[in-house]
């Protein structure tokens, strides 16, 4: 890419798909603010697509490889796709999986990251590691924006592998703490929040109104705040072993 000023550069076909990549594409932003957009909304094929680094793979039939970019945009077609999403070296990333019932595993977020699933039963995991498995929070050090789209979506925020104890806030739109930089969320069916095994604070300041919250603390002494009027929606809360404390403060609640 040009060495002066900020390039805008779209790589994708007439027919906006990537399908007719079929040889080393290398993309150097060199470092001054280039903007890169992956165009594959056109194809009907359902691709399982990694993103680690420096390299995106599985979207065309060769890898692409990227560096130094400020922002990386990818949008995937209509097909049943898997995205699986690394730690992308980029400021702003911007991930769009179009219609159909994708899947997402976000593993890593080092750059302010915004994810739209489109139409379609979609399943999110944030916190899994590139093969789906639970993972860790901690690896999310940037602002993670989420939006369901029409379907029953999942969102599944996974620190089951976490043994460290962290203290968090849960509302109806967003899960901060527990080592994030904060997680926005929006238009998902369920919502499950899992916790590691370390002695955990949660407060549940909301959860989201039509939508069934999930709460499994894991082991440890986890001590659990349920604020005044915080539940809309159906809400479940296992605490799991331990010496566990669970508040309901100003609430018409009951714990079954």
């Amino acid at each position: 890419l040009g060495e002066i000023g900020v390039d805008d550069i779209l790589v994708g076909d007439n027919s906006n798909t990537l399908n007719s990549i079929v040889g080393m594409l290398v993309l150097n932003g060199n470092g001054s603010g280039d903007i890169v957009r992956f165009n594959d909304s056109g194809s009907t094929m359902s691709k399982t697509v990694t993103i680690t680094p420096d390299r995106l793979i599985g979207a065309a039939s060769t890898d692409i490889r990227f560096i130094s970019l400020e922002q990386f945009t990818l949008q995937l077609g209509s097909g049943n796709d898997v995205l699986n999403v690394g730690a992308v070296a980029s400021s702003t990333i911007n991930l769009e999986t179009g219609a159909g019932s994708d899947t997402v595993h976000l593993t890593a977020t080092v750059g302010a990251t915004t994810l739209n699933t489109g139409d379609g039963d979609d399943r999110v995991t944030v916190g899994a590691n590139l093969s789906g498995a639970g993972g860790v929070f901690s690896n999310h050090s940037a602002p993670l924006s989420i939006a369901g789209g029409i379907g029953n979506d999942v969102l599944n925020l996974n620190n089951s592998r976490s043994a460290a104890g962290g203290t968090g806030a849960l509302s109806a739109n967003s899960l901060t703490g527990f080592g994030t930089a904060g997680i926005g969320y929006d238009a998902f069916e369920t919502i499950n929040l899992t916790l590691g095994s370390g002695a955990d604070n949660l407060t549940v300041n909301g959860t989201a109104t039509g939508a069934t919250t999930a709460i499994e603390t894991g082991a440890g002494a986890d001590d659990v705040l349920v604020t005044a009027t915080a539940t809309t929606g159906e809400f479940t809360l296992s605490t799991g072993a331990g010496d566990d404390a669970v508040t309901f403060s100003g609430t018409d609640q009951t714990l079954a």
